[in-house]
This record gives structure tokens, C-alpha cells and sequence, in this order.
């Protein structure tokens, strides 16, 4: 049973399906087996149908709805196996306070990959440290790196070294990402006001997604 059940979110979820098919997701899933470079280009794709901004404010670009409009988005998306980083960069624009951010994820000029356990270390003006996971660290434009003391910091995936991990889901990408001695001045501190909202808002949407590719079975 789908999450949504007004008839707005069947239509939504029936939209976002029919936009997956045409699309080419399937066919982009299968070649990213061989090259993952080409799942990068999902998040502009998406965002040109409101997909990753759904429940962002309109006043950054957004849709202005729920989490449960995006959940049903996301949901809709992966039983077309949609690939690329719209769950992360979803949830990035809504956990960070940042009004640019949100409004370049909002016109699809920025996707956020974000990590998951380890943290930065700023020591004299320069970051140094490893975070073991990176969700879309092989996908997204930037990444959402947590540093020690509670602080977090956008990075681009230029600016740091990626080793790719393995992925059961070739729709999605993960890896370790390392930095050495990148200066502050070069990164951008940002805010996450509720970092336990934005891990409830990482589960709710995976277990979203975890509904929709249930259709396949």
C-alpha cells in the first residue's frame, strides 16, 4: 500500500512514475554499473520537476508542502528507480539553514551527499579528518561533513579525496571521504539547527524509498 492515499498524492506519485519512465531511469541504473559519473545529472533532472523541493519554502523556490508530499514524491521515484542523490539533497534543504543553499537545490545547481559517522577536525585554520561514510559521495555536487564539536561544513567533491565503498544499489553511491589540511577559508560553514530532525527526516525517507522499490517484489 503507497504512502499517500488522497487523490492529490496518487496523482503526484502517477506524475513522478510517469516522468521516471521517461526519463530512462532504468537504462541509467543499469549503465551506472560500469561508470557512476552519469547518476550526477539526476538532481538538475529532478529539480526541474520540483522533485528534490517539494516541502522546501517557496520563498527559496520550493513547493511550500509537507514531508509528507515529499515522502510520496520520493516514494514514486524509486519504484521508477530514479538514481542520484534526491534523497540526500532532500534532506539537506531541509535540515540546513541556509537560504542560498536551498535555493541552489531548488533550481537543481546543487546536490548534497551527506556523512554518516567520523567528523573533521579544525585545527589553525585548516580541516583535517576521515568520514568512513559518505551517502552519494560519487553522485553529488557537495558534501555535508559533520566536525568535531557539533559544527558542519559544505564541502565540493573537488575538495576532498573519495574512495569509492560498494553499493548493493547501483542507483546509489557511497564512499570514504578524507581531507587534509583544506582551509576554512575555502569551505562553507553551515547550520543544522536540529540534527536529530535531520537524522528522523534520513529515516523517514529511506523508509520511504524502502516502500517503493517494494513494488518490484
Amino acid at each position: 500500500m503507497p504512502i499517500g492515499i488522497s487523490e492529490e498524492h496518487a496523482e503526484l506519485a502517477a506524475s513522478v512514475r510517469k516522468w521516471a519512465e521517461s526519463q530512462g531511469s532504468i537504462e541509467a541504473v543499469r549503465a551506472a554499473e560500469s561508470d557512476v559519473s552519469g547518476l550526477t545529472s539526476w538532481t538538475a533532472r529532478a529539480a526541474e520537476l520540483g522533485l528534490v523541493s517539494i516541502a522546501l519554502p517557496d520563498t527559496s523556490g520550493g513547493g511550500g508542502g509537507s514531508v509528507l508530499d515529499q515522502a510520496v514524491a520520493l516514494e514514486a521515484a524509486a519504484a521508477g528507480l530514479v538514481p542520484g542523490p534526491l534523497l540526500t539533497t532532500t534532506v539537506a534543504g531541509l535540515s540546513i539553514d541556509d537560504a542560498d543553499l536551498r535555493a541552489g537545490i531548488a533550481k537543481g545547481t546543487i546536490s548534497v551527499g551527506i556523512g554518516v559517522g567520523g567528523s573533521l577536525d579544525l585545527v589553525d585554520g585548516a580541516f583535517s579528518g576521515r568520514v568512513p561514510v559518505v551517502f552519494e559521495a560519487l553522485s553529488a555536487t557537495h558534501l555535508l561533513l559533520a566536525v568535531t564539536g557539533g559544527r558542519h561544513v559544505l564541502v565540493g567533491v573537488d575538495q576532498v579525496a573519495i574512495e569509492p565503498g560498494a553499493s548493493f544499489d547501483l542507483s546509489r553511491t557511497c564512499g570514504a571521504v578524507s581531507v587534509d589540511g583544506l582551509a576554512a577559508a575555502d569551505v562553507r560553514m553551515v547550520v543544522v539547527p536540529d540534527l536529530d530532525r535531520m537524522h528522523d527526516l534520513l529515516h523517514a525517507f529511506i523508509a520511504a524509498e524502502a516502500s517503493g522499490v517494494a513494488r518490484w517484489c
